[in-house]
C-alpha cells in the first residue's frame, strides 16, 4: 500500500510502477497529478487505485467515476511499448548506487565474517 495523498505530488514516475511490483494499493488523492503512467494499466496486483482532487487531463472524469478498473483498462489501452514503459535515468542511476552498495557491504561481511 502506497499512500502520497495531499502532497502536492506533480508527476508519478514510471519508475514506481517498476519497482513496485506488489503494489495492491495505491492513493493519489488531492495532489497535483495532470497525467498518469500509461505503464501503470499494466500493473498486475493493483486493485484500488484514487486518484480524486487531482487536476488529471488524460482521463475523462467518467472513466474515473467509474474506478479503479476502469482507470487501469483506460491506461493499458493508451500504453505504447517502448515509450510508456522507459524507466526514468534518475531511478536506474538510483537503483545502480543502491545495488553497489548493498554488494559493496555484501562483500565486507562477507570477508569480515567468513575469516576472509
Amino acid at each position: 500500500m502506497l499512500d502520497i495523498g495531499s502532497n502536492k505530488v506533480r508527476e508519478i514516475p514510471i519508475a514506481l510502477v517498476h519497482f513496485l511490483p506488489n503494489l495492491v494499493q495505491l492513493t493519489l488523492v488531492n495532489n497535483d497529478i495532470e497525467k498518469l503512467p500509461n505503464l501503470l494499466g499494466l500493473h498486475t496486483n493493483i486493485k484500488y487505485l484514487t486518484v480524486e482532487g487531482n487536476p488529471l487531463k488524460t482521463i475523462r472524469r467518467a472513466v474515473i467515476e467509474k474506478g479503479t478498473e476502469a482507470i487501469l483498462a483506460y491506461l493499458k489501452d493508451k500504453f505504447v511499448e517502448n515509450r510508456d514503459d522507459v524507466v526514468e535515468e534518475w531511478a536506474l542511476q538510483r537503483e545502480k548506487v543502491a545495488d553497489d552498495y548493498t554488494n559493496q557491504d555484501y562483500s565486507y561481511q562477507k570477508q569480515n565474517y567468513a575469516g576472509g
